[in-house]
């Protein structure tokens, strides 16, 4: 199912997970993108939540080009 979310000048497109229906966590790893402004302790944050403490985050230095 694909949802939307509007900023203040785009609508976003995304596909909801709920964490809860899975019985094994579906994630290892997640990369930051370098010009994405999500802090890596809030993404730990988010991920604590859903029981997902041991999926691996990480920061890309490598630009989108």
């Amino acid at each position: 199912r694909i949802d939307f979310m509007a900023t203040t000048n785009d609508i976003i497109p995304f596909c909801p997970i709920n964490f809860n229906e899975f019985t094994k966590n579906p994630l290892r790893r997640i990369w930051i993108g370098p010009k994405n402004m999500t802090r890596e302790s809030d993404l730990k944050l988010l991920l604590k939540k859903y029981n997902c403490e041991k999926v691996v985050v990480e920061t890309s230095n490598i630009s989108y080009r």
